[in-house]
């Protein structure tokens, strides 16, 4: 898995550099998650995605993921802790704002499709409302709170805020 990603990765600052006009910002965006899934208790998950911002017009932004997911289980209900990797590709609108992703959620015995939807907190600057559809069995409803922190590279500030110039 990690080769695909580092694979990714380069591609992503090899097609950045493909063109002097800044077609297109690369990005990397580390992620921390906190929800509930009604069958497994609560979770947490740790994730970083990459991708690529079109510099011109960046309405559509699409990137890769993968993460970590813990799920503390529920004695009560004898369900045990459970770990999972996962990986999806996604696309953000509307600078990352609102978006979907699919992908797949791995544990050592099984893999399970995952389907993902999230849009952003108004007035709380990088927090995402989360919903996950995890093909599980029998609880695939999955809701959270993602806390965001997307970086980017080759900004021209010029571009939008041009400096004078004093000679």
């Amino acid at each position: 898995m990690m080769k695909y990603i580092i694979l990714f990765v380069v591609l992503v600052f090899e097609i950045s550099k493909a063109s002097d006009d800044d077609v297109v910002w690369p990005y990397f965006s580390p992620g921390i998650q906190i929800g509930f899934n009604s069958g497994k208790g609560l979770f947490y998950s740790f994730q970083l995605t990459v991708g690529l911002i079109p510099s011109e017009s960046p309405i559509i932004i699409p990137g890769m993921t993968i993460g970590k997911r813990f799920y503390s289980g529920n004695k009560r209900k004898n369900i045990a802790k459970e770990t999972y990797t996962y990986k999806d590709i996604q696309v953000g609108t509307f600078a990352g704002f609102i978006g979907i992703g699919d992908g797949t959620m791995t544990n050592s015995n099984k893999s399970y499709p995952k389907f993902k939807f999230w849009i952003a907190v108004p007035l709380v600057p990088l927090v995402l409302i989360s919903y996950d559809y995890v093909d599980f069995e029998h609880k695939p409803h999955h809701f959270g709170f993602f806390g965001v922190l997307p970086v980017w590279t080759n900004l021209n500030f010029d571009r939008w805020y041009p400096t004078p110039s004093f000679h």
